[in-house]
């Protein structure tokens, strides 16, 4: 009796305390086409004046003969590119991650809708304030944004024309920008499930998407369906395959 009680404490935590893990929700490598390339099919939608978006010729991971989405916004155009129905409400796990090349200030990705009066919920990611990385999260009452230094301070200026890489944990407050991280506090409320690539609607006045490339985007959370077991996981199966016949014979 001893051992089948220290086997079943030994195989609980398998079936009660595995954490919740996130699936892979979007992945847009934009190689000439707007497809997600996870198998979803959470293909994105462009819209735009003519000339605002279109494909690039350059790869944000640097791979010969690939293509990445390039933003050219004129005047009071909102060029963008939405898709799918796929992120989920107060999800801790929700991470974007993409490569970006910028010349100008505006709104890399985002999933902001109107809320309380016309105020925005949601989230978004932009360069703001001549060039630094912002984060911004909107409550419908309020509107908090995260942002690197400024270069007097010893921050960047990320529209040099360069490659980066960015990664966002919204309803954490969190991003990387080069493997360097920054966080800060604030409220969010749940914007749209879809994503949205570029400006935000016209109608938030929150401005236009940001000129050059982005690619390689990537996107994973619980999400609005069922999770998937990453590969993370497989030590905690491979035990409970163990665990499971010694529990059948010695309880049969």
């Amino acid at each position: 009796m001893r051992t089948v009680v220290f086997l079943a404490a030994l195989a609980a935590p398998l079936f009660c305390l595995r954490p919740v893990q996130a699936a892979t929700l979007a992945k847009y490598y934009f190689e000439g086409n707007y497809n997600d390339s996870s198998g979803n099919g959470n293909t994105l939608t462009p819209s735009g004046p003519a000339g605002t978006i279109s494909f690039a010729n350059e790869d944000g991971a640097g791979v010969p003969g690939s293509q990445s989405l390039q933003f050219a916004p004129t005047a009071n155009s909102y060029p963008q590119a939405v898709g799918g129905n796929y992120l989920g409400t107060n999800d801790p796990t929700l991470t974007v991650s993409f490569f970006f090349k910028a010349t100008a200030d505006g709104f890399f990705l985002n999933n902001f809708a109107g809320g309380v009066g016309g105020y925005p919920v949601g989230f978004g990611a932009r360069l703001i304030y001549g060039g630094r990385f912002g984060l911004s999260t909107a409550t419908g009452y309020g509107f908090n944004t995260i942002v690197t230094p400024a270069v007097a301070n010893g921050g960047k200026d990320y529209r040099d024309g360069q490659w980066h890489e960015a990664i966002i944990k919204p309803f954490q407050f969190t991003f990387w920008v080069d493997n360097v991280q920054f966080s800060g506090t604030g409220g969010i409320a749940a914007g749209t499930p879809w994503l949205r690539v570029g400006a935000p609607v016209s109608s938030l006045n929150l401005g236009t998407s940001f000129t050059g490339l982005i690619d390689d985007i990537q996107v994973t959370g619980q999400g609005q369906g069922s999770i998937s077991v990453p590969e993370s996981d497989t030590a905690w199966l491979a035990v409970t395959a163990l665990l499971l016949p010694l529990l059948r014979r010695l309880v049969s």
